[in-house]
């Protein structure tokens, strides 16, 4: 490899092949040469310039190859210089290769002396590939993974540690970010505002990266500071038209804008040290905020900063809110104290839910499996379990025993129908024939009674799940069916375009007509008697599930309010939207309801003569044959409608709902004592018993939200239903001893 130095030489050259030309110390002329294939280990592959000044024109490098710096020209000037002493013209520049810099790499970052009409193509590189320049020409900023070219603004920012991923990277004339930098390149932090303190001023470079994210700002709440960023790395060199160097341009920056928050986030609080600086500094131990600005206060529960955590027992609205509300049952609320809250639960209310409910005091079952990780159906009201095939099992029995009881009232009714046409034989005959009603009549009694213990909440409360499941199940088919079928329903339903809620509804009276058609089927095989006798017992099954269905339309009418939003109240996870089709049609359907017993009562009172008559037909006059009052049937219907209305209107407002529902019950209950409907006394005086023990027990339990009183309340209203309970039992017993002995 010729090497030329300390001297002036002109070397003229039609070609060079695998040779590396050095010169050092002193002033070199290349004319009209060509270097082409030469390989470098390390740096400049055809020409490697130390201090010195060259002329190089009209050559043509093609090839060239070095393994660290410049493909075809590397040149390392002293550190006091100001520019390249390189004049580069009518050049080209072909395929060379490098790490950095295919064409020329320059130590010092400098520009060079002269360029001039020169040619470059298909040069690479992984820095400066197809330039003669290298110095960096711009800035890049990174915030938190998205790039922005000129400028960045930081929206609420609180003064502190930028908390954000902050990056700077400088980038060349290619628009390419440059990844090798000396470590004495620093980034300069400028700012002409006085009301703030930044610290460093200075940051250095890592890997060609500028790190601000440790970076310590102060100001004033609601102020805004814009910072400037520069480097003494970054300039466009300019030139004249003959390519001869004139000057650098340095007017080159990058813009951080700072946009200071207006209060304190939640869970801190404001302290101001000095005019620069406003601090918000977290909660003491023991109190805690939730609004932006706002004083700490004193926590009643556990909190940490801006989070309020609830004990058992407590649901709020809104993570967002201070206020918060006692469950309805305390053991639907687990409460989110010592909890691991899963991620589905972390912003929801729901995290204060025992497993598998949701919603409104925790009230509703996630039948979707949103939330949890299984799906939850209702067993009984706000009490939920697994989809799980065996354990709907009670519920399977409980349906089957339904059934068999429907069997049983119709074949008592088949059977009264038959004495009424043997009375109207033995009428003519002026033969009397008594017939025995009591024990149909007692069962009557304690079916109205269980439907309306389920109102009883505290008695109900207090029994285990099964005697729960069993009371609200049992004499209910259309409600103890859909149980059966919630967990499956939910697969089919498409729940975005009508809710749960509803298609229950609709599914409850396909269940009641299936019912009624099965029933009558059953009966066509197994009673012997004529179409018409079969009809007439069957419609006792409609009158008895009126109060039943009736209570399932309420529960999804009827709404709660809490924090001006209204919920279903059955299923306190969904949102009352009146204007939905599933909603008009449930109304509708509650209307033919209620206005089918008013229809039943006008015709038995137009056709009240005729009916009395023991010449009219036995498939009407069984419907009243019990009473004195041809009305009382309807009536008792009517007063169960009546509580069943007033529990899911006035749900919220307890001492109203049993105030009313008291008053009703009294009412009631002195009304049979003044009409004496049954035409046994002893019933009558059962039925007062029933309807006195229920308006006590409505009464006391307003007394349950007093803490003084709630232990003799909740005792005592256990005492009357049980004695309640046992009266009928033994009335039941009794009755069917004698029947027995006779």
């Amino acid at each position: 490899m010729p090497a030329l130095s300390k001297s002036n030489r002109i070397l003229e050259c039609t070609n060079f092949n695998d040779y590396q030309v050095q010169f050092s110390q002193a002033n070199q002329t290349i004319l009209n040469c060509s270097f082409i294939g030469n390989l470098a280990l390390q740096s400049g592959g055809s020409i490697f310039i130390e201090s010195t000044l060259i002329y190089l024109s009209n050559l043509q490098f093609t090839g060239n190859k070095a393994q660290m710096y410049g493909g075809a020209i590397a040149s390392d000037n002293k550190l006091d210089s100001k520019f390249q002493n390189i004049q580069l013209t009518f050049s080209s520049f072909m395929n060379n290769q490098a790490l950095i810099g295919s064409v020329l790499f320059q130590m010092q970052n400098l520009p060079i002396s002269r360029i001039f009409q020169n040619t470059l193509l298909n040069n690479f590189a992984k820095l400066y590939g197809n330039q003669l320049e290298q110095s960096a020409v711009g800035f890049i900023g990174i915030l938190n993974g998205q790039k922005y070219n000129s400028k960045i603004v930081i929206y609420n920012f609180l003064s502190g540690i930028i908390q954000d991923d902050l990056l700077i990277q400088l980038i060349n004339a290619e628009n390419y970010p440059i990844s090798q930098l000396k470590n004495d390149i620093i980034l300069k932090l400028e700012t002409d505002q006085e009301d703030f303190s930044i610290f460093p001023s200075q940051i250095k470079q890592n890997n060609g990266l500028f790190n601000l994210s440790n970076l310590s700002i102060y100001g004033k709440l609601g102020s805004q500071l814009k910072i400037r960023l520069t480097s003494d790395f970054n300039y466009i060199p300019n030139y004249d038209l003959q390519g001869n160097f004139l000057n650098i341009s340095q007017n080159i920056y990058f813009e951080i804008h700072f946009q200071f928050r207006k209060l304190c986030p939640k869970g801190t609080t404001l302290v101001q040290d000095n005019s620069k600086k406003d601090m918000c500094y977290n909660c003491p131990a023991g109190t805690f905020n939730l609004v932006d600005g706002q004083n700490c206060i004193k926590c009643p529960f556990v909190c940490q900063n801006s989070i309020m955590y609830l004990p058992r027992g407590y649901w709020r609205y809104s993570l967002t809110t201070y206020e918060y509300q006692e469950c309805y049952l305390s053991q639907n609320c687990v409460g989110d104290i010592d909890k691991i809250v899963s991620q589905k639960l972390q912003g929801s209310t729901n995290r204060y839910c025992s497993e598998g409910n949701i919603g409104v005091f925790c009230m509703d079952c996630d039948i979707e499996g949103i939330y949890w990780e299984n799906r939850y159906q209702q067993i009984t009201p706000y009490t939920c379990q697994t989809c799980d095939g065996f354990k709907n099992f009670p519920s399977l029995i409980i349906f089957f025993i339904n059934l068999l009881f429907y069997g049983f009232i119709i074949n008592i009714i088949n059977k009264q129908i038959q004495v009424q046409k043997l009375k109207k034989v033995f009428y003519l005959l002026k033969v009397n024939i008594f017939q025995d009603t009591k024990q149909f009549n007692l069962i009557k009694i304690l079916i109205n009674y269980l439907v309306l213990l389920s109102l009883i909440n505290p008695f109900i409360n207090v029994l285990p799940i099964f005697l729960q499941q069993f009371i609200f199940e049992l004499f209910n088919a259309p409600n103890n069916m859909l149980k059966l079928l919630d967990c499956k329903l939910i697969l089919l339903l498409d729940t975005q375009q009508i809710p749960f809620c509803h298609a229950r509804i609709f599914i409850s009276l396909i269940i009641f007509l299936f019912i009624f058609l099965f029933m009558f089927i059953i009966s066509q095989f197994y009673l012997k008697t004529d179409k018409i006798t079969r009809i007439a017992s069957l419609f006792f099954v409609q009158i008895h599930n009126i109060p039943y269905l009736a209570k399932l339309f309420i529960g999804v009418l009827s709404y709660l309010t809490v924090q001006g939003q209204n919920y279903i109240k059955d299923f306190p996870s969904v949102t009352l939207n009146i204007k939905q089709v599933g909603f008009i049609v449930s109304i509708s359907l509650l209307s033919f309801q209620v206005l089918f017993l008013f229809a039943l009562q006008y015709f038995m009172k137009t056709k009240k003569d005729f009916l009395e008559n023991e010449r009219a037909p036995h498939y009407l006059r069984f419907m009243y044959q019990d009473y004195y009052y041809y009305w009382w049937e309807i009536a008792s219907s009517l007063y169960k409608l009546l509580l069943f209305l007033v529990e899911g209107i006035y749900f919220q407002q307890y001492i109203l709902r049993d105030t009313i529902c008291c008053s009703i019950c009294f009412i009631y209950a002195t009304s049979i004592l003044y009409f004496l409907p049954y035409k046994r006394k002893e019933l009558n005086y059962i039925e007062v018993h029933i309807s006195f023990g229920l308006s006590v027990s409505f009464g006391l339990m307003s007394y349950l939200n007093q803490k003084s009183y709630k232990n003799e309340s909740l005792a005592t209203i256990i005492f009357i239903n049980l004695s309640i309970l046992i009266l009928l039992a033994y009335s039941l017993s009794q009755n069917y001893f004698k029947i027995f002995l006779s």
